[in-house]
């Protein structure tokens, strides 16, 4: 079976970084999408959840902020839980890898300059 997913856009919100008892890390935070239906009509925001885990979650924490571009390689898996006794679940995307690539431009013209940890990848 093929369960990958290659994603880029920018974060909808500041992550939320949750640190565990046993060490472990995880990063949430939604990633928009813009995409157009049809030729002339206006873009759709696309959301998806994104959970990064490990070293790269206190990354994405620290150097992900509302706006920001970045780039994701993961994949979906389904959480499951319940409610008010009903069954409710959601598609998320687990991030295996992860790309920093630019924060959002203030004004037109103006963007920061590149850091090191642009090029952090966990993963590699």
């Amino acid at each position: 079976m093929i369960n990958n997913v290659v994603l880029v856009g920018r974060a909808g919100s500041n992550p939320e970084l949750r640190h565990f008892n046993s060490g472990a890390k995880v990063c949430e935070l939604r990633m928009a999408i813009n995409r157009v239906t049809k030729k002339g009509e206006d873009q759709i925001t696309d959301w998806f959840t994104i959970k990064i885990w490990g070293d790269a979650a206190g990354v994405a924490g620290e150097y992900i902020k509302k706006g920001h571009l970045f780039g994701i390689v993961g994949e979906l898996q389904e959480e499951k839980w319940e409610k008010d006794g009903e069954k409710r679940s959601k598609i998320i995307v687990v991030a295996q890898r992860l790309k920093l690539m630019e924060p959002k431009a203030k004004g037109e013209q103006e963007q920061e300059s590149s850091s090191e940890s642009d090029d952090y990848d966990p993963f590699a």
